[in-house]
């Protein structure tokens, strides 16, 4: 006797159909939040596409369809180049918040010591020479 297995998927279907309708749900958002003079965010973004912050992750990391995962990904720049901006104001601390804990941005300065011992001038003279500047 053989078993016949069946492929089902498990869990809700997803809440789009396709890419091109999450896009305008997008589009939509962005708009939104510059007519309202809203700071864009992704928990915002979870909630104006009426899922969670998890399954908008979950879209843009492990969803099988490319397209949707190009339009969360687009999603997630635009708001990160928002904060990005926002660091440059005088109340930036929410913005440095968002950037290091959503998009593992280091606040942190490293400076490496490298012990060189060609001059600045020598230096800038061999990057010319080599047009590489």
């Amino acid at each position: 006797m053989t078993k016949i297995k069946f492929k089902t998927k498990l869990g809700r279907p997803r809440k789009f159909k396709d890419a091109t309708e999450l896009e305008h749900f997008v589009s939509e958002y962005f708009k939104f939040c510059q007519k309202e003079r809203r700071i864009p965010g992704i928990c915002g973004l979870a909630s104006w596409l009426g899922i969670s912050r998890s399954t908008l992750l979950r879209y843009e990391n492990s969803c099988n369809d490319d397209d949707i995962n190009d339009v969360i990904i687009r999603a997630r720049v635009e708001i990160e180049a928002y904060n990005e901006q926002l660091l440059y104001t005088k109340n930036f601390q929410g913005a440095q918040f968002v950037m290091k804990n959503n998009f593992n941005y280091d606040a942190e300065q490293t400076t490496k010591n490298l012990n060189v011992s060609v001059s600045f001038e020598e230096y800038l003279r061999d990057l010319y020479d080599k047009n590489e500047y």
